[in-house]
């Protein structure tokens, strides 16, 4: 058994070659190494991945979400990663993350710098102007609330998703939901890091 999966959802056509290439350095640079990566496309590839890459038997087109239970299904780690092939991880986000895993804890949140997000903390309010404008950014502390936290800044046990049944919910919001609603019944634990960054 691996300590961690990461699961990222992948479609050609919404990333370029140069973002996957992007997260995929990031993958390769983990210092830490007890992981594996399960890239899962969205319907059959549009063209050749030089990427060990999943593919669906059609496409869905929900933002990857219910891409996410296969990913869960066929995970070999101990510890579940969501995100997307666009993203980019630190390198040691593993390592930090493995540092900080205590018994009684199932979920783990950890702060992720929101590219393009802006953040109105008066009026408790977060929004993308369209088009998205990266040069802003907005850095999200882990607290499991929606609208406050994004899937990729959450680590759940494979013990967890499996108890609260995998991944449920395929509507573009549905990580907010979903992570708050696991978070109230499960033990979590907020880590003070960055673990990358969403583009």
């Amino acid at each position: 058994m691996k300590r961690f999966t990461i699961v990222a959802t992948y479609y050609q056509n919404a990333v370029t070659d140069e973002e996957l290439d992007r997260f995929m350095t990031s993958i390769e640079a983990q210092t830490f190494k007890d992981f594996e990566l399960l890239l899962i496309h969205d319907g059959k590839l549009l063209r050749p991945c030089k990427y060990p890459c999943i593919e669906t038997k059609e496409r869905k087109n929900m933002w990857g979400h219910n891409l996410r239970d296969i990913g869960i299904q066929r995970a070999q780690g101990e510890y579940i990663l969501h995100t997307n092939a666009d993203n980019v991880y630190t390198k040691n986000a593993l390592e930090v993350l493995n540092d900080e895993i205590e018994p009684e804890y199932g979920v783990y949140t950890m702060h992720c710098a929101m590219m393009g997000l802006n953040n109105d903390e008066k009026l408790g309010k977060v929004w993308y102007d369209i088009p998205r404008d990266y040069s802003k950014c907005t850095v999200l502390k882990g607290y499991p609330k929606m609208g406050a936290i994004d899937l990729m800044q959450v680590c759940i046990s494979k013990e967890v998703w499996d108890n609260a049944g995998g991944w449920s919910i395929t509507s573009e919001t549905s990580d907010g939901i979903l992570i708050e609603s696991i978070c109230n019944i499960y033990p979590y634990k907020m880590i003070d890091a960055l673990i990358g960054w969403h583009y």
